[in-house]
Parts: structure tokens; C-alpha cells; sequence
């Protein structure tokens, strides 16, 4: 459309200096409004990960800092849902997530949203692990040797209505186990763009950005105490004992 608008420019040469200016005024318009809507539509949806923790443990945009065995929770969100949604569609009526993880994070449990019919929770793409006898859901744990490296949930509204609003997908219930730097990423169960399924079955996932949750687990301050008052003490029995 620029391209076109420019070549008219140069190659416009009415008679009149007024009625060329008001032209070119007229044109600029057009120009500057075709921009501006070319930037609209660029805008984004998001699929990202929201630590639900003290504020104080947040340290940035998509980063926390949080005392190592802290058990906490990560909202999976889905943003800028409606404005990727055609006016003649009502919404989604199936999505693909996956969440790779870190050894340094156990997966205790996943909660998924209420508003779809079904969510199919697979670790490393298999079934959630139960105990044969209580059928319970087992913790995926380092210390089992169960912790899985990625998580795939895939949503499909069934008989409900398609989802068109903002919303959280799936909360997860985490624990940190170690010390270190931790980075959770999200990203589409299957490759583009067949992760997020509209009901006259087009798809979404071009206009979709992933974002993922940085932790940096550090000791318990109680024990950073402890670990302090025990080496003053080793000091200081240490040049009794010289003397």
C-alpha cells in the first residue's frame, strides 16, 4: 500500500498548487491510517506462566526469587484471547500446551479450568502416575525418579459453549527441591499451527507468543543463620584450641 501512495505522489503533477497540496494531504492520511492499522493487527495473544506468590519473592517481569523447598503455585494463562477471535466465531474449542520442565522443580499437581469439558494431562506424554491401591495421583518427584521432562495438556470443549475470554488453562502445584536457577517454558503440545482450534476449524497459533518463568531458588534464610553461627563457632574453637 506504501509503495503504491508513493508512486502516485511522485507521479502526481496537477496545475494547481492548492489542489496538489490538499492531494497529497488527503494521501498522507490514507498513508498514515493503512499504518496504523497494519501495527493493530500485529498485536499478540499470550500463553505464560504466573507465579501466585508473595510479591516480595518477585524480582522481574516473568521472574521470581523464592526460598528453596517452598511449595507454591503457577497459573498457565492464556491473554489477549478475544482479540484474535474473527467476528463471525464464538472461540476456541480445543488448545495444545506443553510446559517443559527442570529437575530443580518438583510437579506435585495440576489443577486444570473448569470452563473446558475435558483436559488431558500427559507427563512426558503418558499418564499421570496413581497408586494401584489408593488410585491416587502420585507426585512427580526427583527423588522418585518420576519427574517428567516436559508436560502436555490438551483442552477440547466437547457439548460447553467455545471459550472467547481471557483465562486461566491450568494451575500447577510446584515445589522448589534444590538450589539453583530454574527455567519453565511453554510453548505448543504439537507443532504450528494446529494447538489452538477455533469452532469453524481454523486455528489461532499465529498470533500467539509463548513466555516462560524464571526461578532462582536460594537457601532458607533460617539455615543461611544456622550455617553462619556454625562456622563462627568453628572459628572461634579454632584459636581457643591454638592458644
Amino acid at each position: 500500500v506504501t509503495g503504491w501512495l508513493w508512486i502516485f505522489i511522485r507521479n502526481f503533477q496537477p496545475k494547481e498548487g492548492i489542489m496538489r497540496r490538499r492531494v497529497l494531504t488527503a494521501v498522507a492520511v490514507v498513508a498514515i491510517l493503512s499504518v496504523a492499522g497494519l501495527v493493530g493487527t500485529a498485536s499478540a495473544g499470550t500463553i505464560g506462566l504466573r507465579p501466585l506468590v508473595d510479591p516480595a519473592f518477585v524480582t522481574g517481569p516473568g521472574e521470581i526469587t523464592i526460598p528453596v523447598s517452598t511449595v507454591f503455585e503457577v497459573e498457565l494463562y492464556i491473554e489477549g484471547l478475544p482479540a484474535l477471535i474473527p467476528p463471525t466465531n464464538q472461540g476456541l474449542v480445543g488448545f495444545g500446551v506443553r510446559v517443559d520442565w527442570d529437575p530443580l522443580i518438583d510437579l506435585r499437581d495440576i489443577a486444570v479450568s473448569p470452563l473446558w469439558d475435558a483436559v488431558d494431562v500427559k507427563p512426558n506424554g503418558a499418564n499421570w502416575p496413581t497408586d494401584p491401591g489408593s488410585g491416587q495421583k502420585i507426585p512427580l518427584e526427583k527423588d522418585r525418579g518420576n519427574l517428567p521432562d516436559f508436560v502436555n495438556l490438551n483442552g477440547f470443549q466437547l457439548f460447553g459453549a467455545p471459550v472467547a475470554t481471557d483465562h486461566v488453562l491450568a494451575t500447577l502445584f510446584v515445589h522448589c527441591n534444590d538450589f539453583g536457577d530454574t527455567v519453565l517454558m511453554t510453548g505448543g503440545a504439537i507443532p504450528a499451527p494446529f494447538n489452538f482450534s477455533l469452532e469453524d476449524g481454523s486455528f489461532i497459533d499465529d498470533g500467539l507468543q509463548y513466555q516462560g518463568l524464571v526461578i532462582h531458588q536460594t537457601p532458607i534464610p533460617g539455615t543461611i543463620l544456622l550455617l553462619g553461627s556454625g562456622f563462627a563457632g568453628l572459628l572461634g574453637f579454632r584459636k581457643r584450641f591454638s592458644k
